[in-house]
Protein backbone atom coordinates (compact mmCIF):
# COMPACT_ATOMS: atom_id res chain seq x y z
CA UNK A 1 0.00 0.00 0.00
CA UNK A 2 0.99 3.61 -0.87
CA UNK A 3 0.01 6.62 1.07
CA UNK A 4 0.68 10.23 -0.13
CA UNK A 5 0.80 13.27 1.66
CA UNK A 6 -0.50 15.82 0.08
CA UNK A 7 -0.41 19.77 -0.42
CA UNK A 8 -3.59 21.97 -0.63
CA UNK A 9 -3.12 25.42 -2.60
CA UNK A 10 -6.36 27.83 -2.10
CA UNK A 11 -6.32 30.76 -3.51
CA UNK A 12 -6.83 34.09 -2.10
CA UNK A 13 -7.46 38.15 -2.84
CA UNK A 14 -6.08 40.84 0.08
CA UNK A 15 -6.05 37.38 2.65
CA UNK A 16 -9.92 36.22 1.60
CA UNK A 17 -10.65 33.17 0.44
CA UNK A 18 -11.78 33.17 -3.58
CA UNK A 19 -15.15 31.43 -3.55
CA UNK A 20 -14.96 28.00 -5.17
CA UNK A 21 -11.68 27.99 -6.34
CA UNK A 22 -9.90 26.69 -7.84
CA UNK A 23 -7.50 24.77 -5.68
CA UNK A 24 -4.26 23.27 -6.54
CA UNK A 25 -3.31 19.94 -4.68
CA UNK A 26 0.03 18.16 -4.80
CA UNK A 27 2.12 15.28 -3.41
CA UNK A 28 4.33 16.40 -0.88
CA UNK A 29 5.70 12.98 -0.27
CA UNK A 30 4.47 9.54 -0.61
CA UNK A 31 5.36 6.06 1.42
CA UNK A 32 5.21 2.64 1.37
CA UNK A 33 4.42 2.63 5.23
CA UNK A 34 1.38 4.95 7.47
CA UNK A 35 2.06 8.21 7.53
CA UNK A 36 0.64 9.04 11.00
CA UNK A 37 0.34 12.21 13.31
CA UNK A 38 0.72 14.99 10.18
CA UNK A 39 1.94 18.40 11.80
CA UNK A 40 2.32 21.95 10.27
CA UNK A 41 5.98 23.90 11.35
CA UNK A 42 6.43 26.72 9.22
CA UNK A 43 6.57 25.70 5.63
CA UNK A 44 7.59 22.34 6.97
CA UNK A 45 5.02 19.14 7.47
CA UNK A 46 6.38 17.00 10.40
CA UNK A 47 4.79 13.30 10.23
CA UNK A 48 5.53 9.66 11.96
CA UNK A 49 5.91 6.38 10.08
CA UNK A 50 6.21 2.99 12.15
CA UNK A 51 8.69 0.10 11.46
CA UNK A 52 10.10 -2.89 12.82
CA UNK A 53 13.33 -4.37 13.62
CA UNK A 54 13.74 -8.56 14.60
CA UNK A 55 15.63 -9.79 17.44
CA UNK A 56 16.87 -13.62 17.18
CA UNK A 57 17.94 -15.68 20.36
CA UNK A 58 18.95 -19.39 20.17
CA UNK A 59 15.44 -20.26 21.71
CA UNK A 60 13.15 -17.48 19.90
CA UNK A 61 12.73 -14.71 17.04
CA UNK A 62 10.99 -11.36 18.47
CA UNK A 63 9.78 -8.48 16.10
CA UNK A 64 9.24 -5.08 17.84
CA UNK A 65 7.88 -1.77 16.71
CA UNK A 66 9.52 1.61 16.54
CA UNK A 67 8.82 4.98 14.91
CA UNK A 68 10.45 7.58 13.41
CA UNK A 69 9.53 11.24 13.32
CA UNK A 70 10.82 13.17 9.79
CA UNK A 71 9.79 16.49 8.26
CA UNK A 72 9.09 17.51 4.29
CA UNK A 73 9.41 21.08 3.44
CA UNK A 74 6.29 22.33 1.10
CA UNK A 75 8.74 24.78 -0.75
CA UNK A 76 11.50 22.23 -2.23
CA UNK A 77 11.14 18.82 -3.25
CA UNK A 78 13.66 16.07 -1.79
CA UNK A 79 13.41 13.12 0.51
CA UNK A 80 12.41 14.07 4.19
CA UNK A 81 14.77 14.09 6.71
CA UNK A 82 14.86 12.10 9.45
CA UNK A 83 14.57 14.05 12.51
CA UNK A 84 13.97 11.25 15.85
CA UNK A 85 13.31 8.04 16.31
CA UNK A 86 11.90 6.40 19.69
CA UNK A 87 14.28 4.23 21.35
CA UNK A 88 14.64 0.68 18.75
CA UNK A 89 15.84 -1.09 22.67
CA UNK A 90 14.13 -4.52 23.36
CA UNK A 91 11.17 -3.02 23.41
CA UNK A 92 8.47 -1.32 21.31
CA UNK A 93 8.48 2.31 21.77
CA UNK A 94 6.22 4.83 20.08
CA UNK A 95 5.86 8.84 19.96
CA UNK A 96 3.35 11.08 21.36
CA UNK A 97 3.33 14.69 20.05
CA UNK A 98 1.94 17.64 22.24
CA UNK A 99 0.98 20.51 19.69
CA UNK A 100 2.89 22.84 17.84
CA UNK A 101 3.30 26.10 19.17
CA UNK A 102 5.71 29.19 17.99
CA UNK A 103 6.47 27.00 14.90
CA UNK A 104 8.28 24.13 16.86
CA UNK A 105 6.57 20.97 17.12
CA UNK A 106 6.77 19.38 21.11
CA UNK A 107 6.57 15.88 21.47
CA UNK A 108 7.53 12.61 23.80
CA UNK A 109 8.76 9.10 23.33
CA UNK A 110 7.76 6.21 25.47
CA UNK A 111 8.98 2.17 25.22
CA UNK A 112 6.59 -0.67 25.98
CA UNK A 113 7.55 -4.24 26.83
CA UNK A 114 6.23 -7.15 24.70
CA UNK A 115 3.67 -7.86 27.40
CA UNK A 116 2.54 -4.86 27.44
CA UNK A 117 3.09 -4.76 31.48
CA UNK A 118 5.91 -2.38 31.57
CA UNK A 119 6.37 1.42 29.92
CA UNK A 120 9.49 3.69 30.11
CA UNK A 121 8.99 7.59 29.36
CA UNK A 122 10.91 9.43 26.90
CA UNK A 123 12.53 13.08 27.39
CA UNK A 124 10.01 16.08 26.14
CA UNK A 125 11.45 17.58 23.21
CA UNK A 126 10.59 20.28 21.05
CA UNK A 127 11.87 20.88 17.48
CA UNK A 128 11.76 23.38 14.37
CA UNK A 129 11.82 23.87 10.91
CA UNK A 130 15.51 23.58 11.08
CA UNK A 131 18.12 22.04 13.55
CA UNK A 132 18.00 19.21 16.05
CA UNK A 133 15.54 18.11 18.82
CA UNK A 134 16.03 19.63 22.20
CA UNK A 135 14.95 18.62 25.69
CA UNK A 136 13.20 20.35 27.43
CA UNK A 137 12.56 17.71 30.07
CA UNK A 138 14.56 15.39 31.50
CA UNK A 139 14.53 11.55 30.40
CA UNK A 140 11.39 10.15 32.59
CA UNK A 141 9.29 12.88 32.04
CA UNK A 142 7.16 11.95 28.98
CA UNK A 143 4.78 13.94 27.58
CA UNK A 144 3.38 17.73 28.75
CA UNK A 145 0.23 19.18 28.77
CA UNK A 146 0.56 22.76 27.19
CA UNK A 147 -1.61 24.91 28.90
CA UNK A 148 -0.77 27.80 26.79
CA UNK A 149 1.30 31.08 24.84
CA UNK A 150 2.00 34.11 26.16
CA UNK A 151 4.26 35.73 23.27
CA UNK A 152 7.73 33.90 22.81
CA UNK A 153 6.94 31.10 25.74
CA UNK A 154 5.25 28.03 25.96
CA UNK A 155 3.65 27.29 29.48
CA UNK A 156 2.62 23.67 30.79
CA UNK A 157 1.72 21.76 34.01
CA UNK A 158 4.80 20.42 35.90
CA UNK A 159 4.11 18.03 39.18
CA UNK A 160 2.01 20.51 40.71
CA UNK A 161 3.66 23.70 39.26
CA UNK A 162 3.43 26.30 36.50
CA UNK A 163 6.88 26.19 33.66
CA UNK A 164 7.97 27.59 30.89
CA UNK A 165 9.86 27.35 27.23
CA UNK A 166 10.56 28.81 24.63
CA UNK A 167 11.43 25.51 23.12
CA UNK A 168 15.07 25.67 22.75
CA UNK A 169 15.99 25.60 26.56
CA UNK A 170 14.90 23.46 29.00
CA UNK A 171 12.00 24.50 31.17
CA UNK A 172 11.83 26.79 34.10
CA UNK A 173 9.32 26.45 37.10
CA UNK A 174 7.24 30.17 37.30
CA UNK A 175 4.90 28.95 40.18
CA UNK A 176 5.78 26.45 42.67
CA UNK A 177 2.26 25.29 44.12
CA UNK A 178 3.94 23.40 46.76
CA UNK A 179 5.99 25.62 47.98
CA UNK A 180 2.67 28.08 48.29
CA UNK A 181 0.47 25.01 50.41
CA UNK A 182 -1.78 24.49 47.44
CA UNK A 183 -2.56 22.18 45.34
CA UNK A 184 -3.29 23.52 41.79
CA UNK A 185 -5.21 22.49 38.42
CA UNK A 186 -8.07 22.62 35.92
CA UNK A 187 -5.91 25.27 34.03
CA UNK A 188 -7.25 27.80 31.64
CA UNK A 189 -5.64 30.74 29.57
CA UNK A 190 -7.52 33.99 29.23
CA UNK A 191 -4.93 36.67 27.32
CA UNK A 192 -2.07 36.83 29.82
CA UNK A 193 -3.23 34.87 32.27
CA UNK A 194 -4.09 31.04 34.13
CA UNK A 195 -6.52 30.29 36.06
CA UNK A 196 -7.17 27.71 37.76
CA UNK A 197 -8.98 25.86 40.43
CA UNK A 198 -6.57 25.48 43.89
CA UNK A 199 -7.57 22.91 46.66
CA UNK A 200 -10.21 24.83 48.09
CA UNK A 201 -13.25 26.44 46.70
CA UNK A 202 -11.47 29.10 45.51
CA UNK A 203 -10.17 30.27 41.88
CA UNK A 204 -7.07 32.09 41.53
CA UNK A 205 -5.36 33.98 38.75
CA UNK A 206 -1.49 33.68 37.68
CA UNK A 207 -0.51 36.57 36.06
CA UNK A 208 2.41 36.51 33.42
Amino acid sequence: MRLTLFSITIPTHSGILEGNGPYFGYSVYTSTNPINSPAIVGTHCYFVTPTNYVVKSSSSTNTYYFERLSRTSFVSSGVPALVDSSPPTTYSSSFTLSGVDNDRIYYSTASQSYSGDFTAAGPWKSVGQSGSPVNIEPDGSGGQSILGVVGPNVYYEGINQLRRTDGVSAGVTVVDFTALGIQAGNFQQAGSKFYFTADSPSVWASLI
